[in-house]
């Protein structure tokens, strides 16, 4: 999806690609493909063009001449539509593509015709015809084979009369159709807007899964963009301390290639910006403004190749829920969509459909599918929840330590802990989707016999009994002890301590320590005081008497303490 909901180009070219995959000796079913590749792109241009107040070029007619003048627009008056616009490159090329096809075909079809009418008609009587047809004389046409081709038998006179007409007339469409301007509109070879390679040892992260589908992109000539774009969204899905060991030579790559083409000071301005966290939005608004004032085109479009790829690198990129679900075909969408405007149709049963519609993929497209949800998942939780979050959810994911539910739990309770009303809407949207496939969580209530319900949103059991609480009623509650898993918990019995005090205190505290009272006391009690006899020299006491009088050997002294 783009970033405004909307379906991309890539998601749409898929709606005609497989139809490229049948054999293309038929070529009607070339100009199908070619016209839905056109029609596409016209949507989207108009799509990329919509709010614009004072556009004055013409939405029809040539596809890469008005595309190549809304994109200089968007430079110099819309730049928050660059980003649509360069979403359209790929399909572009993939328009081309066709149509260097077609007009293959057209030349190999061209040299069968001649060769089938050769049989029967002089050079010279073939360019006749075709001068005829071309003019629109339709009758001298039908009169002149009718007499070049007299004595035939009608079925073959016949065909050979479809077979001129049809040529001619498939001819003057594809020339009208797939007329370029590019006489009008300069171009660049693939060659001369190449990125700068990257070396294998930067991508040394790359799994199996990463290389086979970039092995895939080249066998289908993928330009070279469209490989880094790929590359891009690995390296940006990849764990964080994965990233952490190789984006520093992805980063520089960038620094290098965009310092090359925008200018040191220009990047120094976004350095700037992203070393004080400026808002991606702000950030992005200020590039395009900087690449409108480069003097060259192909300078332009340098820059905005290299600025898809490294946005990925340094992260820079907008997540929306939609993204989820890319991986849907033209008539899913279609029918989660009936079902949306549907007002008896609530949440559940739309993301239980889509669902649905998950485990009802097979092969590879069940692996392109689960692929695009873990990493958008992945994406979600890093942009809402902050990438700490993100690694302990995977983390945890991985390990296999906590249950699915609990998992599932944690995920709701950070997206109930946004503050901002339209960013918790926004992520409680995803939550459903990334904790069933994500997460695994296939929505049961597990409470270990203390609950009998679970909240359906925040997946934690209510009303734990037993003494327990938790997410699945796992913990005991203060002062109790057990084990919730196999049973219930029980109040903690408190072990009875000694009191030991040597006879100077009748009781103790809870902890085993003696109270005093005046039994202990010698000063304060009652009873007689033993005497207390103090030596202060060798052969002489003071003797201190129950009633405190002081005596010596040669003194008495009166004291009461």
């Amino acid at each position: 999806m783009g970033t405004d909901g909307a379906v991309t180009p890539a998601a749409e070219y898929y709606l005609f690609q497989e139809k490229s995959t049948q054999s293309i000796e038929d070529v009607r079913k070339l100009e199908v493909q070619l016209i839905d590749a056109r029609n596409i792109m016209r949507s989207r241009l108009q799509y990329c063009t919509a709010h614009w107040r004072d556009e004055d070029s013409s939405r029809s007619g040539r596809i890469k001449e008005y595309w190549h003048k809304a994109l200089h627009k968007a430079r110099t008056s819309y730049p928050d539509s660059i980003t649509c616009l360069m979403e359209l490159k790929p399909l572009l090329q993939k328009h081309k593509e066709l149509r260097e096809l077609l007009e293959q075909r057209k030349i190999e079809d061209d040299e069968k015709i001649s060769a089938g009418l050769d049989a029967f008609l002089t050079r010279s009587q073939v360019q006749e015809l075709r001068y005829f047809h071309e003019n629109g004389d339709s009758i001298a046409v039908e009169e002149a084979l009718d007499e070049y081709f007299e004595g035939l038998p009608s079925s073959r006179k016949n065909a050979l009369i479809s077979e001129f007409l049809d040529y001619e007339s498939k001819l003057k469409r594809v020339q009208r159709d797939t007329d370029d301007s590019e006489q009008h509109i300069e171009e660049y070879d693939d060659e001369v807007l190449d990125p700068e390679q990257l070396k294998p040892e930067w991508l040394a992260w790359q799994t199996p899964r990463h290389k086979k589908l970039i092995s895939k992109m080249i066998i289908g000539k993928a330009n070279k963009w469209e490989v880094m774009n790929e590359i891009g969204d690995q390296f940006y899905h990849l764990r964080k301390e994965v990233r952490q060991q190789y984006k520093e030579y992805l980063q520089h790559y960038c620094i290098k290639n965009l310092k090359n083409v925008i200018g040191e000071t220009n990047f120094n301005v976004l350095r700037g910006m992203y070393m004080d966290t400026d808002p991606v939005e702000q950030i992005e608004t200020k590039f395009h403004e900087l690449v409108a004032e480069l003097h060259e085109e192909r300078e332009r479009l340098l820059a905005d190749h290299y600025a898809v790829f490294c946005r990925k690198i340094f992260r820079l990129v907008h997540f929306e829920p939609t993204d989820l679900t890319i991986w849907l075909t033209s008539a899913q969408k279609f029918d989660l969509g009936q079902m949306i405007q549907n007002p008896d149709v609530n949440d559940t049963h739309i993301y239980d459909k889509m669902y649905e519609f998950y485990l009802n993929t097979t092969g590879e497209a069940r692996e392109e599918a689960k692929d695009i949800i873990e990493s958008g998942c992945r994406h979600f939780i890093e942009h809402m929840f902050g990438d700490d979050n993100a690694e302990e959810l995977e983390e945890l994911r991985l390990g296999g330590t906590i249950s699915k539910q609990h998992l599932a739990a944690r995920l709701a309770a950070h997206a109930f802990e946004v503050t901002d009303e339209m960013d918790r809407k926004r992520a409680e949207g995803s939550l459903s989707i990334c904790s069933r496939i994500y997460l695994g969580y296939d929505g049961s209530c597990e409470c270990h016999g203390h609950a009998t319900s679970c909240d359906s949103v925040r997946h934690n059991c209510l009303n734990c009994t037993d003494n327990t609480y938790g997410v699945q009623c796992e913990l005991c509650m203060e002062s109790f002890t057990g084990d919730p898993l196999t049973g219930g918990c029980t109040p903690v019995e408190h072990e009875e301590t000694s009191c030991t005090c040597n006879n100077h205190s009748s009781s103790c505290d809870p902890e085993g320590k003696c109270q005093s009272s005046k039994l202990s006391d010698p000063l304060h009690s009652d009873s007689p005081k033993p005497p207390i006899v103090v030596n202060v020299g060798t052969a002489e006491y003071l003797v201190i008497d129950s009633a405190g009088t002081v005596t010596g050997a040669d003194t008495e002294i009166n004291h009461v303490f």
